[in-house]
């Protein structure tokens, strides 16, 4: 899908530091550029019991949840698209990128997230 697009895409995984070397060498010969980065927070650390219940109910990858949120950070980018590990790309998501650059952040809504411990 990205071949077809109008954009130049990089392909950077976030990913914790402690990533053995063989799979940062898997994700090279796909394409993607590792940055190590560290758990933002540890699921111990969490101090509500109802959100750590939740990340470690509803999240995929414990501690590693927070992972994403360091592409916020990535401002060396004109646009940066966050994407779990589980999505597949079909078709090229120009209309995204084509956004005005006023829009600071844009989400979707996942419909899987509605369920009633979730609230936004």
């Amino acid at each position: 899908a990205f071949s077809n697009s109008r954009w130049k895409v990089d392909f950077l995984a976030l990913v914790p530091e402690n990533l053995a070397n063989d799979e940062i060498a898997a994700l090279a010969e796909i394409g993607f550029t590792t940055r190590p980065v560290p758990v933002p927070v540890l699921l111990r650390d969490v101090q509500s019991k109802h959100a750590r219940w939740a990340m470690e109910k509803f999240g995929c990858c414990g501690d590693l949840e927070g992972l994403k949120y360091y592409g916020a950070a990535l401002t060396q980018y004109a646009r940066v698209l966050v994407l779990d590990a589980d999505v597949l790309i079909l078709e090229p998501l120009d209309e995204i990128f084509d956004l005005p650059r006023r829009h600071a952040l844009v989400g979707t809504y996942n419909h899987n997230l509605d369920i009633s411990a979730t609230v936004f």
